[in-house]
């Protein structure tokens, strides 16, 4: 073969991208940098309306490399509750006296988010995007969403199927710290009728957000907890971990407090 290739155009590029997300995945939505509109909607299929369902997640890098999440059974609300191992391996890395370990405790603890049906226009879309999904915010937009739609002599529908209004919720960069970000929430003026087509069929067809996520097996589990053991397996074989680094491991400490700040961040 020879070396003739010119590499890509920025067109390829920009469809390849479209492509890779395309499928599964466009059936959740995170709030992107710029700005997202987000007509958010309970499922009439819901036996438990609420504004937000809050869930805890895992995120776990599998053998291959990829990250998959699976829900914690323990501190997810309105499931049945079990223990959940992989808490109790994050515990365990957390308090351990290995850096890596410690750095993989960070990464694999239930993160909270607050889960809820919309349509939604992300910043790069010319129109509203024609499926539902499900979308996840952090706790602070899900605060910031409740304080500005409930504000005094100003309160704004965000759930009613025919005069429910939508979104306009943005974030940037915070020009002081890189690693975190700044969140705008500001509702619109006008009305996001779902009651009508295209979106009536699309909204009558959606099931609970709980049924979507998926319970957790207990083979599902076990995966989880081996996945996480060999991705320090590995970090130990390849000579990676900074073994006995009693500055780093206070470093990393310092960022995550008690395991139970570290658990509640």
């Amino acid at each position: 073969m020879k070396l003739n290739f010119k590499g890509f155009t920025k067109d390829q590029l920009s469809a390849f991208a479209e492509s890779a997300t395309a499928g599964s995945g466009t059936r959740f939505f995170k709030v992107q940098d710029g700005t997202s509109k987000i007509r958010f909607f309970v499922s009439p299929n819901e036996s438990n309306p609420s504004p937000f369902y809050p869930t805890y997640q895992h995120w776990i890098t599998g053998t291959d490399g990829r990250k998959y999440s699976v829900l914690c059974t323990h501190r997810t609300p309105n499931i049945e509750e079990k223990p959940c191992p992989i808490c109790s391996k994050v515990a365990e890395y957390y308090n351990s006296d290995n850096v890596e370990m410690v750095r993989v405790a960070k990464d694999t603890k239930p993160s909270l988010s607050f889960l809820q049906w919309g349509f939604v226009k992300g910043p790069k879309d010319t129109d509203w995007r024609p499926e539902p999904v499900i979308v996840a915010v952090p706790k602070t937009v899900m605060t910031m969403i409740t304080e500005v739609c409930t504000m005094e002599d100003d309160y704004v529908d965000l759930y009613s199927y025919d005069v429910g209004h939508f979104l306009n919720i943005s974030r940037k960069k915070d020009a002081g710290n890189n690693l975190r970000y700044v969140y705008t929430v500001l509702p619109a003026t006008s009305k996001f009728d779902v009651t009508v087509d295209p979106w009536k069929d699309k909204v009558e067809a959606t099931v609970s957000i709980l049924d979507i996520m998926g319970y957790p097996t207990e083979e599902d589990q076990k995966k989880a907890v081996a996945d996480i053991e060999a991705s320090v397996t590995q970090f130990l074989t390849d000579g990676s971990a900074e073994e006995d680094d009693e500055d780093n491991m206070s470093s990393v400490r310092e960022q995550l407090g008690s395991f139970s700040e570290a658990l509640n961040s």
